[in-house]
């Protein structure tokens, strides 16, 4: 198999005829789909013709049921949903295995799409792809930060993407990233994320600044030492405890883990959003706030570049000074905001689910000719 391959372009051809009766089993983390499009995927491969099932492959499976896993109550439209055994937390991990193993036996997929590194070492009987960025390609994080990834888990990743028919990612520096720490690999891919447009009301937008901490407090830490010099409301959501505040952290709304029509809410609202990462931010939440016309300011990052240059302003994550002064401009230069805004939205529309679709059926295509 080719180091690197490219199918047609996203936009140059009609949905793919092979694709009618394809089989494709996508591993997701139940606790973490929301943000990165998956459910808007699945809905346009089942658009092209193919067969999608979805199986959780949480690494805490004794924590979830149908009831409580994150992402149950939003895949209708998807052909088959698998959720993994009630198992106490002592439980050896080869019961997850055998169970994702039940699940693939019995739905029989030509293609297996995972999001989890961690088991695609497993005997699928499929060609196995794996979408291993943005976390997986820093490797930097874990070198810096070596208590931050267990030694174990690390290893199950690597060993994963390695066994991998094919490594994807969302971006050419994060493919570079993962084959720098983790390669070589047999094949690697760029799929861009998409998700679809949402059809909404024309919505003014208010005096707000908006943002998703994505881990840990690394962005909410600077929010709220920059906060009290703004004048505009900061908010800041994020699915994480023990939020650590500075001195300004009152002048900072700290919002926790919103439900998805809270979250479209304050993308709605927000006049800019602001993404102070100093690493690739999980999903696609820039993704959303662009389609919805927020002003974007970014960390400067080159995956971020890759995507949004020309389209966002790009500062150090730990310039406080930089972004203090940048967003005191856009706050009070409303010409400024809207040209970023309509910028945003109309970068936006390159990142569809329909293109990342047709993006993984060139992938899938080509991964099927070469195991026949």
């Amino acid at each position: 198999m080719e180091k690197y391959f490219h199918p047609a372009r996203a936009d140059s051809a009609p949905w793919r005829a092979g694709s009618k009766g394809l089989r494709v089993l996508m591993g997701v983390d139940g606790g973490d789909s929301r943000g990165t499009g998956l459910v808007d995927l699945v809905k346009a491969l089942r658009g092209s013709g193919a067969t999608v099932g979805v199986a959780c492959l949480n690494g805490h499976p004794h924590r979830l049921d149908s009831a409580s896993v994150g992402f149950h109550p939003q895949w209708p439209a998807c052909d088959r949903v698998f959720l993994p055994p009630p198992l106490p937390p002592s439980a050896a991990p080869d019961r997850l295995s055998d169970w994702v193993l039940s699940v693939s036996a019995a739905f029989g997929p030509d293609v297996v799409h995972l999001a989890d590194a961690r088991h695609a070492n497993l005997p699928w009987g499929a060609p196995v792809l794996v979408e291993a960025d943005p976390c997986l390609g820093e490797g930097w994080r874990w070198k810096n930060e070596p208590n931050e990834i267990d030694p174990f888990e690390r290893r199950q990743f690597a060993a994963g993407l390695v066994a991998a028919d094919l490594v994807v990612a969302s971006t050419r520096s994060g493919l570079e990233e993962l084959s720098r720490f983790y390669g070589p690999f047999e094949a690697t891919f760029l799929i861009p994320n998409g998700c679809s447009p949402r059809i909404r009301r024309a919505r003014r937008k208010t005096q707000t600044i908006f943002s998703v901490a994505e881990r840990g407090d690394l962005e909410s830490g600077l929010w709220d030492r920059i906060a009290p010099h703004l004048d505009w409301p900061v908010s800041v959501a994020g699915g994480f405890d023990g939020v650590v505040s500075g001195p300004g952290a009152g002048c900072v709304e700290h919002l926790g883990t919103l439900p998805p029509a809270a979250l479209d809410a304050r993308l709605d609202a927000a006049a800019i959003y602001g993404a102070p990462s100093r690493q690739m931010p999980a999903g696609d939440r820039i993704l959303q706030a662009a389609s919805r016309g927020c002003a974007l300011v970014l960390g400067d990052l080159p995956g971020l570049r890759e995507h949004w240059e020309g389209a966002a302003v790009f500062l150090p994550p730990h310039e406080e000074a930089a972004w203090c002064g940048l967003l005191q401009l856009l706050i009070h230069d409303e010409n400024a905001r809207r040209e970023l805004g309509f910028r945003a939205r109309l970068r936006a529309r390159r990142f569809s689910a329909r293109a990342r679709a047709k993006r993984c059926l060139g992938a899938y295509e080509c991964l099927l000719s070469k195991v026949g």
